[in-house]
C-alpha cells in the first residue's frame, strides 16, 4: 500500500486539486504519478468525507479511472454472487441516472431490482437491499451496517475482490469482461455543469432548451 505523499496530511484548503471530487478531471493526477512510480495494480481514492469511492487501473503505459457505473457493476456482481452462494434473497438498486447494468445483474442472479429517484437517500430505502449505487461514485455495499453511500466499506470490498483476482492471476479488467459476457456490454459517460455563483445567468432549463448541443 502506498499513499500519495502530497495528500497524506489533512489540509482544509485541498491545494493539490482544483475540485475535491475524485470523479473530476485531474483529481487523480497525483495518484496516477505515484502509481506509475511504484507499479501499482490498483488505485483507490475517496472524496474528503470518504463517502465516495474511485478506482483506477493500469492500462498499457498509463492508468484509467473506472466510471462509477463500472465500479457499480463490479461491486454489484460481487454482492449478488455472494447472496446467491449464501442462499439469500433481496434487491439490488440504483438511481435512474445510473447504468441499467445492475438490473441485468439482478436478473442474472434471480434477485429483485429497483430503480429509484436520484440520490442514495432513495436507494437506501429500498426494502431488503443487498447493494445499491449511483453513478456519481456512491455505493452502499453493506446496507445492514451503513444505510447510505460509504466509500470506506466499498473500498474494502474492492480490495477483497482485487486480492482474490490477483490470486487467480486476473484483474478487474478480466472481472468486467466476465460481467459483460454474462449480461451484455454497457457504455456511459458523464457531463458535469458547474455554475458560477458570482454570475447572473438564465435558469439552466432555459439555457438547455436554447442551445442543447452546447452543453
Amino acid at each position: 500500500m502506498h499513499g500519495v505523499a502530497e495528500q497524506t496530511k489533512p489540509d482544509p484548503a485541498f491545494p493539490t486539486v482544483s475540485f475535491r471530487n475524485p470523479e473530476e478531471e485531474g483529481a487523480l493526477d497525483l495518484s496516477f504519478a505515484t502509481a506509475q512510480n511504484v507499479g501499482a495494480a490498483l488505485i483507490i481514492a475517496h472524496d474528503p468525507d470518504a463517502d465516495r469511492l474511485a478506482l483506477a487501473l493500469p492500462s498499457e503505459d498509463h492508468y484509467v479511472r473506472l466510471t462509477g457505473n463500472q465500479v457499480g457493476a463490479i461491486l454489484g456482481w460481487h454482492c449478488a454472487s455472494r447472496a446467491q452462494q449464501r442462499g439469500n434473497s433481496g434487491a439490488l438498486a440504483n438511481s435512474l441516472v445510473s447504468s441499467p447494468v445492475l438490473g441485468k445483474i439482478a436478473h442474472h442472479f434471480e434477485l429483485d431490482h429497483v430503480e429509484t429517484l436520484t440520490g442514495l437517500k432513495y436507494v437506501s430505502r429500498v426494502p431488503d437491499l443487498l447493494f445499491g449505487f449511483e453513478e456519481a461514485l456512491g455505493y452502499s455495499v453493506s446496507p445492514d451496517v451503513v444505510r447510505d453511500k460509504d466509500g470506506i466499506s466499498a473500498g474494502l470490498m474492492a480490495l477483497e475482490i482485487a486480492y482474490t483476482l490477483a490470486a487467480e492471476e486476473r484483474t478487474f479488467w478480466d472481472y468486467l469482461a466476465d460481467i459483460e459476457r454474462a449480461v451484455g456490454g454497457f457504455a456511459s459517460g458523464q457531463i458535469t455543469l458547474r455554475l458560477s455563483e458570482s454570475e447572473t445567468q438564465a435558469p439552466l432549463s432555459t439555457l438547455l432548451r436554447k442551445t442543447p448541443r452546447g452543453y
